[in-house]
């Protein structure tokens, strides 16, 4: 789930020998990873959510156009 506003995916590197931080983002399938949440049978607005980089529900004021099979 983001938690970041991006629907990218995101990870974090660190160097140990320099203690610094990389965060990185990776595009991905976003519409095959939302088709697959509701093939899955999980709620909708899980894809929604996903499909527009948001990290609570309570965000979304529609979820009933998500991802259309």
């Amino acid at each position: 789930e983001p938690r970041h506003g991006s629907t990218e995916a995101t990870y974090v590197i660190h160097h140990d020998d320099s203690d610094q931080i990389e965060i990185r983002e990776v595009a991905y399938d976003i519409e095959r990873t939302c088709r697959a949440i509701v093939e899955a049978g999980l709620p909708e607005v899980f894809a929604w959510r996903l499909s527009h980089g948001f990290e609570y529900a309570e965000r979304a004021d529609d979820a009933s156009h998500v991802c259309e099979r």
